[in-house]
């Protein structure tokens, strides 16, 4: 049987693995992963009908919900929403929960930034606006929920680029407010400048921003770097 370890493809021809949001460095890695070969069957790109694997994803999840590598027949042959005792230890462990983990990543998304907010992922900007959320480019003017956005380009792929500037979002309802603050601060805002709109005491802020994995400042990220390497005995605290 011949396997592969590396990223192969004819010459100009398009990634396929950029369909489900995976760079060519993600393929390789899930390539190593699958060490070249149908994770169910064993069956070898060569081997195949028509010379490669093809990648397989939880449709339940997401598009970029990557379970791994496999050949044509074991993916024709996958079921919807059940799993065959045939590949119970396959989807035991699929690709995507692995990345997840090394990642440190959460699957759920997180709360919808405001009208006027911009994200990007994938190379792609999005602006939500009172219909929901279209490309900043004007291609495909359909707009998008916040829940197919992260469907078919997961929730740890979206970064904040900006929200709109507002003077006072205190008396905003608890939920739009908490979107409010963490997409604020997820877009570089100074905490101190989230804490003046809110309402909420600096303290609040500081513990949303830690609670939603993300360094409120520069000072407080130098901190946990210092008490990290002191708890390893590299220095004081």
């Amino acid at each position: 049987m011949t396997t592969i370890t590396t990223h192969q493809r004819p010459r100009k021809s398009r990634c396929g693995h950029r369909l489900y949001g995976l760079s060519c460095q993600d393929y390789d890695r899930l390539i190593a992963h699958a060490k070249g070969a149908c994770q169910i069957c064993g069956t070898g790109p060569n081997q195949t009908g028509h010379g490669f694997l093809v990648v397989d994803h939880d449709d339940q999840v997401g598009q970029w919900a990557v379970r791994g590598l496999l050949c044509q027949d074991c993916n024709s042959a996958l079921p919807m929403g059940s799993t065959p005792a045939w590949a119970t230890d396959y989807l035991a462990k699929p690709w995507w929960k692995l990345e997840l983990e090394r990642l440190g990543a959460s699957t759920d998304p997180a709360p919808e930034p405001p009208i006027g907010s911009t994200v990007a992922t994938h190379g792609l900007n999005f602006r939500r606006d009172v219909d929901g959320w279209r490309h900043v480019a004007g291609f495909g003017s359909t707009a998008r929920t916040w829940a197919e956005l992260n469907r078919r380009y997961a929730p740890h792929q979206i970064q904040v680029l900006a929200v709109p500037q507002v003077d006072d979002v205190s008396d905003w309802p608890r939920p739009q407010r908490i979107a409010y603050v963490v997409a604020a601060l997820r877009a570089g805002i100074r905490p101190m400048e989230v804490t003046r709109v809110s309402g909420w005491t600096y303290a609040t802020v500081r513990k949303m921003a830690r609670d939603a994995g993300i360094e409120p400042d520069e000072r407080y990220r130098d901190r946990a770097e210092r008490l990290k390497k002191a708890q390893a005995g590299e220095g004081p605290a």
